[in-house]
């Protein structure tokens, strides 16, 4: 299906006060910025000096992110870790008015794409994560809040960066509650 839009400031505007449930995988991205210095004696790798370290909302946070910015009232349900970036990642959506109630801390690491930028250029990226589904008692949490959260939501959307939030059974149950409650479903 596709939508004609003759004028974006009304489907810009259409955002303001709607509650959204995102659903999906919580990322934090990491930049660290460096001056390369020279080449090392060790390896043939650059030697750089550190300028800066920064760490920005990712995958269903960015998301997250734009609806607000947009004007929406988003609640979400995802995974975090109980380390330091789960903890900075969930502070920063509360900061940003997000209700962050439905997302569980779980002993598996938040996911964190460190990208190691040298003289304004990614060198490298290193990714801490897991990539297999959540355990099934996670996703039973999930589905515990389910009805209440679809059936106070406009709108649902699935942010799927395939790190296990999104499982089969979670997307049958969201499908089932949505259409439960007469609401068309958009896919792409």
């Amino acid at each position: 299906m596709t939508l004609a839009v003759s004028d974006p400031t009304k489907v810009v505007d259409g955002f303001r006060e709607k509650s959204i449930l995102v659903i999906g995988d919580l990322i934090v991205d990491r930049y660290v910025n460096s001056q390369g210095r020279k080449l090392s004696r060790e390896a043939p790798v650059p030697v750089a000096d550190f300028i800066s370290e920064e760490l920005v909302l990712g995958g269903a946070s960015n998301l997250t992110n734009n609806l607000v910015a947009l004007g929406a009232k988003v609640k979400v349900l995802g995974v975090v870790g109980k380390d330091e970036a789960g903890r900075w990642l969930v502070e920063e959506l509360q900061r940003r008015g997000v209700d962050t109630s439905n997302v569980i801390v779980n002993d598996r690491p938040t996911s964190l794409k460190t990208r190691f930028i040298l003289n304004h250029r990614q060198y490298l990226r290193i990714d801490k994560e897991y990539r297999s589904d959540v355990e099934p008692h996670v996703t039973k949490q999930f589905l515990g809040s389910l009805k209440q959260l679809v059936k106070s939501a406009d709108g649902v959307v699935f942010s799927d960066y395939d790190k296990g939030v999104i499982t089969p059974e979670l997307i049958s149950n969201v499908v089932e509650e949505w259409q439960h409650r007469n609401r068309g479903i958009y896919g792409k």
